[in-house]
């Protein structure tokens, strides 16, 4: 069968391009020309994983001399769910900003400000609340108590949100321990604010006639602690469309699809792929499912049995969605499903990606086997697999992160996937199968699962702008626990590498990888989460800011900057009100305040005039001056001299004073002073001298001087030698 083309028409833009649908929701951040968003996962309906707006990154500036890390985000929690981007968002009271959405599994949710490199939130939300029981799910409770790591953390947001751009709405399922109970929401956020929205959040629950063992009296009910609610979230029809599996195929599970008005947030339907067994989940590592020109969703269900009326473990389904419902219309199952089910050889450890402006569905499982299939015609189940377009095997091993696309103008319309144990490969789309040959294959074996986790960035189909960038483990297999990440950019042209993080690891590397989360790429940047709490944030090195002098200051210090970049910059200051900053074209000069009570830090960045996206940050250290004496104590007989001196960290000049004042000569010159004793001294006593830093009239230190009126002498009547604070003082005989 061939594949049926036509021209994506106005509602397939709509809901297979949501990275073209929303240019800008306002004006625009700053003077910043506008971007691409990146609202849902794998960045658009068809799952292509492509920005196709990407305008400043290209195959020519992508590489160790002019790219590499520039920050990083703090955050809590690890991140399954792919970050999301909007630009142009009015946060109130705060201004317009291009956005990043940052999910994790500690249940807390971050907007970063994409642009700055302020590790501080435009805002947060913690949907636990601790003081009243409201806690992530720790993953021991899911497990029995026998994590194997599968999950690194604990189990609270898992899936990829979803926005809706028409109502600033983000969708996001938590999962909570609440009394010993184990609910699940979905909660309808505000991007602008966090707040929660619609009347939200919403209970999950649900239940289907059926026979699976764990039924009671013919009903399966969905059992929140342990359905996994790994697969991306999705908009289709009005309705956002969530999917479960297990963790780690414990307990009587099942795969489970439902839907919610978007408006509302009342459940608008409810499909189980098991009713009358187990398993059959949707995990997908992690993707979301396609959904085409008419609104159907597409999803691949994992390990289960299969009888094609009711039950459709390790298959794909066509499901159609309405407010009305969700139910069945076509689907495939390979003819192998048995064996794919006893072997743990899945399926839908991956889900399909709807080739742009066709038909045509890719999709692969453990097996390492791509099936091409018709969207209008599924095909259901045929002993000899002849109901699918293609079933190409791709000598690598399993498929898990799933396949990318990009159409160049010299290369023609390319698939790509990095299989375990294989390289980075791209098969030619020759309009209805896959050219059983690769087009171009990449220098790097991955060790094993997961692969390597692709996006793809281009200038539309720009010769010279596609890139492939791919996340994997650096070392060794990392299907459990943590394993050390890398980073790297392809020509997607060629798979030619063109960059790793590992170039200039001292700066650049990525830290340990996050399974299974794709690199979001979007106005010339690239942001990647890690196991280490963190959002890694690369872009290119455009500008740079040099201090001229110390990075850290005490009061009435001031040090001149100056940044280098291809044009002008403009200048700017966090937070303001702090010291004086005065700029003049590439130049600037801070001066720290007077008077520094304690320590804190100021943030000076430059930004490209010509080019936003690039800009550089330095932090200057603002301290208290610190003051020393070479020594604070003494003792002095009629007559004899103590010399001082005093040190202070920024080299400032001091000030002198003596008291009681009128006992003995004190003569101060600068930094250094001299103490001499009166003679005669009828009585012992003290002198105190101080130094005052004069840049910080707050920092001082004193010494200790005792006058004693005793003639030293040894116990023979000779005269001996006193030292005092390094000074040797003689007392004369009579």
């Amino acid at each position: 069968m061939k594949p049926s083309m036509h021209i994506w028409d106005r509602r397939y833009a709509c809901f297979c391009s949501l990275t073209v649908a929303l240019a800008v929701l306002s004006s625009g951040a700053a003077g910043q020309a506008p971007v691409t968003s990146i609202l849902t996962n794998r960045y658009d309906n068809a799952r292509t994983g492509a920005n196709l707006n990407e305008t400043h990154l290209n195959t020519s500036n992508v590489n160790a001399g002019q790219f590499g890390k520039l920050w990083s985000y703090p955050i809590s929690g690890s991140v399954y769910a792919q970050p999301l981007y909007v630009p142009g968002v009015n946060i109130p009271g705060n201004g317009v900003h291009n956005v990043l959405y940052v999910c994790t599994t500690n249940d807390v949710m971050y907007a970063f400000d994409a642009d700055s490199s302020s590790p501080t939130p435009l805002w947060t939300r913690d949907l636990t609340n601790a003081a009243a029981g409201i806690t992530t799910v720790p993953v021991s409770d899911i497990t029995n108590g026998d994590n194997s790591l599968n999950i690194v953390g604990n189990v609270g947001i898992m899936g990829t949100p979803v926005i809706d751009p028409n109502t600033l709405t983000m969708y996001v399922v938590a999962r909570t321990k609440e009394s010993g109970q184990y609910p699940q929401r979905l909660h309808a956020i505000d991007i602008t604010t966090g707040a929660e929205k619609f009347g939200g959040p919403v209970l999950i629950q649900a239940s289907v006639s059926g026979s699976a063992p764990g039924s009671r009296n013919g009903t399966v009910t969905f059992e929140p602690k342990i359905q996994n609610q790994r697969a991306g979230l999705a908009l289709t029809n009005g309705v956002v469309l969530i999917a479960w599996a297990s963790h780690e195929d414990l307990y009587n599970f099942h795969g489970w699809v439902m839907g919610y008005n978007a408006a509302t947030l009342a459940q608008a339907g409810v499909f189980c792929i098991t009713p009358d067994v187990t398993d059959g989940g949707i995990w997908a590592a992690g993707r979301a499912p396609v959904i085409d020109s008419q609104g159907y969703a597409y999803y691949a269900t994992a390990n289960g049995l299969w009888d094609g009326t009711r039950n459709f473990g390790d298959s794909v389904l066509k499901l159609s969605v309405s407010a009305s419902g969700i139910s069945l219309v076509d689907w495939f199952t390979p003819n192998d499903w048995l064996a794919l089910s006893v072997d743990d050889t899945d399926l839908g450890s991956s889900s399909p990606m709807l080739i742009p402006n066709t038909t045509t569905l890719v999709t692969g499982g453990k097996e390492g086997i791509f099936y091409v299939l018709d969207s209008n015609n599924l095909g259901h189940e045929t002993a000899a697999n002849s109901q699918d377009l293609q079933n190409l095997v791709t000598n690598g091993g399993q498929i898990t992160s799933g396949p990318a696309f990009w159409n160049g103008a010299s290369t023609g319309p390319l698939v790509y996937e990095w299989s375990s144990l294989d390289r980075l490969r791209a098969w030619h789309f020759n309009g209805s199968t896959l050219d059983p040959t690769p087009f171009a294959s990449g220098d790097r074996f991955a060790p094993g699962v997961p692969g390597g986790i692709l996006a793809v960035s281009a200038n539309g189909n720009a010769a010279n702008s596609g890139i492939v960038w791919a996340t994997l483990s650096d070392q060794s297999a990392n299907e459990n626990g943590v394993q050390p990440g890398i980073l790297i950019a392809y020509n997607a042209s060629t798979l030619q590498m063109l960059w790793t993080s590992d170039q200039n690891a001292a700066t650049d590397r990525l830290g340990t990888l996050q399974k299974y989360t794709p690199p979001v790429v979007v106005g010339g940047r690239v942001y990647i989460p890690n196991y280490d709490n963190q959002i890694q944030v690369y872009g290119l090195k455009g500008v740079t800011v040099t201090l001229n002098g110390p990075a850290a200051l005490s009061g009435g210090q001031s040090v001149s900057l100056s940044a280098v970049a291809n044009g002008g910059v403009s200048w700017s200051i966090s937070p303001t009100g702090v010291g004086t900053f005065t700029p003049t074209g590439n130049s600037a000069l801070y001066a720290a305040p007077a008077s520094i009570n304690s320590q804190s830090t100021v943030m000076v960045t430059a930004t490209s005039l010509a080019d936003p996206t690039k800009s550089a940050t330095v932090t200057i250290t603002l301290s208290p001056g610190t003051i020393t004496l070479n020594t604070t104590s003494a003792t002095l007989t009629a007559g004899h001299s103590v010399s001082l001196t005093a040190t202070v960290n920024n080299n400032t000049a001091v000030g002198w004073s003596i008291a009681p004042t009128g006992v003995g000569t004190f003569v101060s010159n600068g930094n250094a002073a001299l103490y001499t004793a009166p003679a005669p001294i009828s009585s012992q006593t003290t002198v105190t001298v101080t130094a005052v830093s004069v840049a910080d009239p707050s920092q001082t230190v004193s010494a200790l001087i005792t006058l004693s009126p005793n003639t030293a002498y040894n116990s023979y009547g000779y005269q001996r030698t006193i030292t005092i604070a390094h000074t040797k003082v003689s007392a004369s005989s009579n």
